[in-house]
């Protein structure tokens, strides 16, 4: 994404988007649709965001998705198992609660396992279990490996790539307009 004015050039074919017409684009979403509306955008690098794309007006909530917590985990246990607390064996719930934090699991993470195995749920809790203390004795051995860390990275990169990238078949905008000289768009015949 460019921060400068204009569409793209050259070799792009027109598939970038500048600051300024992502700003008139958010604008545009507010003025036409009232203040009943809730849009939700995400990221997961807010730091390398243009602050005018975070100032109040535009986003104006900022919700900051953490690692799974026990009382989140107790949460999804019962969302998406049935489980309640009491139900839980005491001894799998300690466990649960002291491997936790340490594993710094994501909800969206803990939601696949317990999906993955939801018409057995004492399956599920165990797997769970497994799977949260092999993050945790990961963590406590100084983290992921620089190998695994590089190719999270370079993943990561590449997903953002894609997002940025659009589709040539299949626009749902038509293709036949073209910019004059003065950057305005025409229609071609």
């Amino acid at each position: 994404m460019r921060s400068g004015p204009g569409g793209g050039t050259g070799d792009e074919g027109g598939n970038s988007i500048t600051l300024s017409g992502l700003l008139n684009f958010t604008d545009g979403l507010w003025s036409c649709c009232g203040s009943e509306r809730i849009f939700v955008f995400t990221t997961n690098h807010a730091d390398k965001l243009d602050p005018a794309l975070l100032r109040s007006g535009r986003m104006d909530m900022h919700v900051f998705m953490n690692y799974c917590s026990f009382p989140a985990l107790k949460i999804l246990l019962k969302n998406y198992l049935g489980h309640e607390e009491s139900e839980l064996d005491e001894g799998v719930l300690k466990e649960l609660e002291e491997v936790i934090a340490m594993a710094e699991m994501t909800p969206a993470d803990i939601s696949e396992l317990l999906i993955k195995n939801r018409r057995n749920k004492d399956k599920a809790v165990i797997e769970l279990l497994e799977a949260l203390k092999e993050r945790a004795e990961r963590k406590s051995k100084g983290g992921e490996s620089v190998r695994e860390k590089n190719l999270n990275d370079v993943e990561e990169e590449e997903q953002e790539k894609r997002a940025l990238e659009s589709p040539k078949e299949g626009r749902a905008f038509d293709d036949s307009c073209e910019k004059d000289e003065e950057g305005e768009e025409k229609k071609i015949e």
